[in-house]
């Protein structure tokens, strides 16, 4: 959901939060949550995503950068969504990490994981996996990063690539 507007008073209960929202047909979706007595919520400055040109332009480099290293452009992608890209960490029962792990590769190409460590906290051994994930949800600026990372490799190996000014303002 995209809001904008948003007013914040202070009550004597708590906080008045007021959002008018861009599209009406999420007021239909929160017009059911009304009845809930607690709800999460969580608000943010609003990224568009990632654009089709930044998306392809990150593939052609990709490319490029995988003929000159004799590797897969995959995975070309994936050493730089390992660098640079949107990750979570879990902790988890070693019992269910391996579903855990199998479920969350299968989601994409940029979508991988890793076993980090093994933590004890409350006298249970955990694993602690670390899920990236692919660029497909990225927002612009995630997006910029990821491209800037991979234009730096390129130049690295002699690659040549669009200045940075132009790249971002790949839209579309």
């Amino acid at each position: 959901m995209i809001g904008k507007n948003l007013q914040v008073a202070p009550t004597l209960k708590g906080v008045f939060v007021s959002l008018e929202l861009v599209n009406k047909s999420d007021g239909l979706i929160l017009g059911q949550l009304q009845e809930c007595e607690l709800l999460d919520v969580k608000i943010g400055k609003h990224r568009e995503s990632r654009s089709k040109t930044q998306n392809s332009y990150m593939w052609q480099l990709c490319n490029e950068l995988a003929i000159k290293l004799q590797i897969t452009k995959e995975e070309v992608y994936r050493l730089a969504i390992g660098h640079v890209g949107v990750f979570q960490d879990i902790m988890c029962l070693p019992k269910v990490t391996e579903g855990l792990r199998r479920h969350h590769d299968s989601q994409g190409v940029g979508n991988f994981s890793e076993i980090r460590r093994q933590v004890e906290p409350e006298g249970e051994m955990l694993d602690v996996v670390r899920l990236y994930y692919g660029s497909s949800g990225y927002n612009s600026a995630e997006m910029s990063r990821l491209i800037q990372h991979i234009v730096e490799e390129c130049k690295t190996q002699g690659i040549e690539t669009m200045p940075i000014s132009e790249i971002e303002r790949l839209t579309i």
